[in-house]
């Protein structure tokens, strides 16, 4: 696991924002997928974003790791509300996760990586093996977590969607 403190700056975090206008241009997870994430993350709003927006993909490229860049596998935007939370799993198609605060206005909602809080703040990313490592979501007390989560896989399709 490894944990960039402050990397993301407010102005990219806003234009993550932007793109996803704030959940309501991309389509929530319903799928099979969705069945077995519902049994996992107790959250308010999960949504896909379209991996060859080009507007999303510029900031992406400030931090994620350029071997790690033609193989986004999927990128989702997750709030949790209080009383939301994620139980520990692994991520069946991600070798490599990263995970962007979007924000700090929330208590609880800590993320833990094989049982280690990372007590992560805005503008931090936290990466690690989705596939290896257990990490999970304490309860949001407080407020609404907002994260962008990045799956990285060698079956993506997205060097030869862009």
């Amino acid at each position: 696991m490894e944990i960039l403190r402050k990397v993301v700056d407010i102005d990219s975090i806003n234009t993550i924002k932007s793109v996803f206008k704030n959940g309501v241009s991309n389509k929530p997870i319903v799928d099979k997928l969705s069945e077995y994430i519902n049994k996992l993350i107790k959250y308010s709003n999960i949504y896909y974003c379209d991996i060859t927006n080009q507007k999303l993909l510029t900031v992406l490229k400030q931090f994620i790791a350029p071997t790690d860049f033609d193989h986004i596998y999927s990128i989702h935007w997750i709030k949790y509300e209080s009383g939301y939370e994620c139980l520990e799993h692994i991520d069946m198609e991600s070798y490599t996760t990263y995970i962007l605060n979007l924000n700090d206005e929330f208590e609880g909602g800590e993320l833990f990586v094989n049982g280690i809080n990372t007590e992560s703040k805005q503008g931090d990313i936290v990466i690690f093996n989705g596939m290896k490592d257990k990490h999970r979501v304490s309860k949001v007390t407080k407020g609404i977590r907002e994260v962008l989560v990045i799956w990285i896989s060698p079956t993506s399709k997205l060097k030869k969607l862009i």
